[in-house]
């Protein structure tokens, strides 16, 4: 579709783009995603939750049900094996590269 200026408007597929996050380590995607279930959890209710994502999993916010919060609170661990393995490859592959040097 030309307009009348010219541009062709194509859609993000046809032009090549990507989102953002796809750019991004898959150890940080992690990250993101147990930040946005304590955010979750922080928007029900819950404790504010400022520390890092190593200092446990926030309390259950009141009017939760406790079958979401486990689910949660099981997601969050499953991110967490694997961001850990992820972080512990990345480490390795870091390591050879500066011995080499």
């Amino acid at each position: 579709m030309v307009t009348a200026t010219g541009f062709r408007f194509r859609c993000r597929l046809c032009q090549g783009a990507y989102y953002r996050s796809q750019y991004q380590h898959a150890a940080l995607s992690i990250c993101d995603q147990r930040w946005a279930i304590r955010r979750r959890l922080e928007e029900r209710g819950g404790a504010p939750w400022g520390w890092s994502l190593d200092d446990g999993f926030p309390p259950k916010p009141k009017g939760m049900w406790w079958r979401t919060y486990r689910k949660l609170k099981v997601l969050d661990e499953r991110l967490a094996g694997r961001w850990s393995i992820g972080m512990s490859g990345f480490l390795e592959r870091l390591d050879r590269r500066t011995r080499r040097r």
